[in-house]
């Protein structure tokens, strides 16, 4: 099989997993955001964007900024716990 070949096949399985994955995200009625380590918002699902709706773009932007109005991660903040 050609790299060609390989690729395309990967690229294929690749979208089929995203489209598998949003559709999960998109069909929860809970409110779900994906963070970076440095608490950076990578990906929300609609229920956070309908939320939110004033605060938009979301994605780029501080977990805290958006979602708490703060300056500075929280100080009780999950994703930061060891």
């Amino acid at each position: 099989m050609s790299n060609k070949t390989e690729n395309n096949e990967y690229n294929l399985k690749l979208k089929e997993t995203n489209k598998l994955l949003n559709s999960i995200f998109e069909s929860i009625q809970d409110g779900i955001s994906v963070l970076n380590k440095d608490l950076t918002v990578r990906f929300v699902n609609k229920t956070i964007e309908r939320w939110h709706a004033d605060d938009m773009p979301i994605i780029g932007e501080k977990c805290y900024e958006i979602y708490h109005n703060r300056d500075k991660p929280c100080d009780n903040c999950p994703t930061l716990r060891p």
